[in-house]
């Protein structure tokens, strides 16, 4: 399916308008499957992250930045529940997960990424 460049799905099909949460945990698991690391399945960026620090120390400033967006694998999932996020917050929020997942992919061998 299409989706824009915030990773909306088009066609009017309403759901997390920014796949943070996925992203981060995508990030995470291959950091954890190149070092052999058992993960557990979920969307908590914060546990995730705790688990990625455990590993590399200097990734806690960046797990800091985004285990706030962990509420976005929950908070948009239904339509009409609440306000999505403007277009600059989303922007903003999305960036910051680049930022984690740049700095956990960098931990890898270009082959590996």
């Amino acid at each position: 399916m299409r989706t824009d460049r915030l990773g909306r799905r088009a066609a009017g099909v309403r759901r997390c308008p920014i796949p943070l949460p996925a992203s981060g945990r995508e990030g995470a698991e291959r950091l954890f499957d190149w070092r052999d690391q058992p993960f557990p399945k979920t969307h908590d960026l914060g546990r995730l992250g705790k688990q990625a620090v455990d590993l590399d120390p200097t990734l806690e400033q960046r797990i800091d930045e985004v285990v706030e967006f962990t509420k976005y694998a929950w908070l948009f999932r239904y339509p009409g529940d609440v306000d999505e996020p403007s277009l600059a917050d989303a922007a903003a929020a999305l960036n910051k997960v680049r930022g984690f997942v740049g700095a956990l992919l960098a931990q890898l061998p270009d082959e590996a990424r």
